[in-house]
């Protein structure tokens, strides 16, 4: 085999190299994005999975409606949507992360942006209990208890455990004082870590009032 051919081979084998390191990239960025929330999630550290969420904004390609003209445009809006995941798990990270944050204006913005991206979208419905129970709990922290409700009555009709809708209507009962009809959502509640210790709290008050 002569210099010129061995020559050939290394940068073949190079080459290849260097392809499966941009085809694998996405799968790796993802993969690192997605364990960095849940472990951060996990510690109930919310600022420091919100940070890991909003590396996916500064890679995001173009919406499809903004995407680039050309062949070259086309695969890198394509590459970096594939690179940063879905945009529409993007949206619901972050509503939902902000919102904890109570950060719920910029929260608000993240469900209107999610909206208006994906209306209409067979593969990406806006109307989720997710997305809902999300857009109930901003309303009513930010003052709007009907609207809440009436979100989380409509999750509880075909979801009857749900566990946020039952703690957000268990809590606003109890604290208009409506203590026996509380106590039946938020039992239901309890089956949600996050909301476990506020619930007990909230069931052991409603027990020592109705034994009084």
């Amino acid at each position: 085999m002569d210099y010129l051919t061995v020559r050939r081979v290394i940068v073949g084998l190079i080459l290849i190299e260097v392809a499966a390191i941009i085809i694998m990239f996405p799968d790796f960025y993802r993969h690192q994005t997605l364990s960095g929330i849940k472990k951060y999630n996990q510690r109930k550290d919310y600022e420091k999975a919100l940070s890991y969420v909003q590396r996916w904004k500064s890679a995001l390609g173009k919406s499809p409606r903004e995407a680039s003209e050309g062949l070259m445009g086309r695969f890198l809006d394509f590459y970096m949507r594939r690179t940063t995941g879905s945009r529409y798990l993007y949206y619901i990270y972050s509503a939902n992360y902000l919102t904890r944050l109570k950060r719920y204006e910029e929260a608000q913005k993240s469900l209107d942006d999610l909206k208006k991206e994906f209306a209409g979208s067979a593969d990406h419905p806006v109307s989720t209990t997710s997305l809902r129970n999300i857009q109930a709990v901003i309303f009513m922290e930010t003052g709007k208890n009907a609207e809440a409700l009436a979100l989380f009555n409509e999750t509880l009709r075909t979801e009857p455990t749900d566990a946020v809708a039952n703690y957000h209507v268990g809590r606003h009962l109890y604290q208009r004082g409506e203590y026996l009809e509380a106590s039946l959502y938020l039992r239901q509640a309890l089956t949600f870590p996050e909301f476990q210790d506020s619930t007990r709290q909230m069931l052991a008050d409603i027990d020592r009032r109705l034994s009084e």
